[in-house]
């Protein structure tokens, strides 16, 4: 992604987690969009993937 290099670490249907380091990469479809959410070592990587995925249910809630 960009040129980086993550280190997979789920991959479904619905999304897609990457690892580098301490730093990482959330992408999640929805039925219009594909979000992608970078983070870097001063985040979490739990509260980074929680926000993207909220994102995307409420872009699956408003039809996209």
């Amino acid at each position: 992604m960009a040129g980086v290099k993550y280190f997979a670490l789920k991959a479904d249907d619905r999304s897609v987690y990457g690892k580098k380091g301490s730093a990482g990469c959330i992408t999640v479809k929805t039925n219009k969009a594909i979000l992608v959410g970078v983070y870097d070592e001063t985040q979490q990587p739990g509260a980074a993937a929680n926000i993207v995925e909220k994102v995307a249910d409420y872009l699956i809630n408003s039809g996209y």
